[in-house]
């Protein structure tokens, strides 16, 4: 099976800790944090512009290169709003969740790679853009408010 891996998405998998090297050379993170810093104080509207953030990076790179590139970050605006658990906790559902592309996750990928006898993959990328962009929308919706309610419940 690992002989059958579709090897340019796992170069592309693998490119993902290239790119955040480079996001974290570019300084890119630090103009990031004072985007999120710079919005109204409000906890709620800074958790769901945290969640597009990481809701795009996981959908185009995989969840453990979005994670290793952006969970610091929003711990670091967290802390400086009083609230690091709480913003990294809807930010790692979310991260989750984000699925629309076979590169998203690796059980995307180990899922797009799965062939019949004949060869043919039973999957395609549109099969994953037909029903990961509804679930990944359902998933964002989710992590800004059904755990952001349930952090501030259980006092994260």
């Amino acid at each position: 099976e690992f002989e059958k891996m579709p090897w340019p998405l796992v170069i592309l998998i693998a490119g993902g800790n290239v790119l955040g090297y480079a996001v974290e050379k570019s300084h890119l993170l630090e103009m990031t944090a004072q985007l999120l810093l710079g919005l109204p104080a409000n906890v709620w509207i800074i958790c769901a512009v945290s969640g597009l953030i990481m809701m795009a990076a996981g959908s185009f790179v995989s969840h453990t290169v979005a994670a290793l590139i952006l969970l610091r970050l929003f711990a670091k605006v967290g802390e400086a709003l009083g609230h690091a658990k709480l913003l990294v906790m809807t930010s790692i559902i979310m991260c989750s969740g984000a699925m629309p592309l076979p590169i998203s996750s690796f059980p995307n990928l180990n899922t797009f790679s799965v062939e019949n006898g004949e060869g043919v993959q039973y999957l395609s990328t549109i099969d994953f853009v037909k029903i990961g962009i509804p679930c990944t929308l359902l998933a964002y919706c989710g992590s800004i408010s059904i755990t952001y309610g349930m952090s501030y419940i259980f006092g994260l």
